[in-house]
């Protein structure tokens, strides 16, 4: 098995060890901490579940090595969109840029018109560029570009030795 291979069998492991941990602590601290999410710290949630799916088909389909191939390119475009948007959401919560200006509500279905008033009047309003929680002074969205920056390089330095081995 050469240094490649082994890269590829570890490299999905590894991010689907990250996706499943970055997607707990978030519903961790929406859920037990009661720290809801903004409309941009949901769309950054969708590239890890996209990532779990993806390493999820190449764990499975370890011995097609052209899948695997593909599904770790796919896992590198997968992680630079999550830091371009990690990225544009650090922006907007130190007001570097305008974020949107919709906000998050609780996603749960009322059964009555009057359940859907109580609802929507105890919405918690939750705005993009407001800091919920910080340690050291990055913010969830700073870890998540931090986190995601950094696992981008380590894929497109493997996607790089792939396609020189060739």
């Amino acid at each position: 098995m050469s240094l490649l291979q082994q890269y590829n069998k570890y490299i999905l492991k590894l991010l689907l060890m990250l996706a499943i941990s970055i997607l707990g602590g978030a519903y961790f601290f929406e859920f037990i901490m009661g720290l809801y999410p903004c409309e941009l710290c949901l769309y950054q949630r969708i590239p890890w579940l996209l990532l779990i799916g993806i390493c999820s088909l190449g764990i499975i389909y370890k011995r097609h090595l052209h899948l695997v191939n593909i599904l770790i390119i796919m896992a590198m475009i997968i992680l630079m969109i999550s830091a371009a948007l990690a990225v544009f959401h650090v922006g907007v919560e130190q007001h570097w840029w305008q974020g949107f200006s919709s906000c998050s509500i609780n996603s749960a279905m009322p059964n009555t018109l009057l359940d859907l008033k109580a609802a929507i009047m105890t919405a918690p309003v939750i705005r993009c560029d407001d800091i919920a929680w910080s340690l050291f002074g990055v913010s969830m969205a700073g870890y998540n570009a931090i986190i995601s920056i950094i696992f981008s390089v380590l894929t497109i330095v493997i996607v790089i030795k792939m396609f020189r081995d060739k």
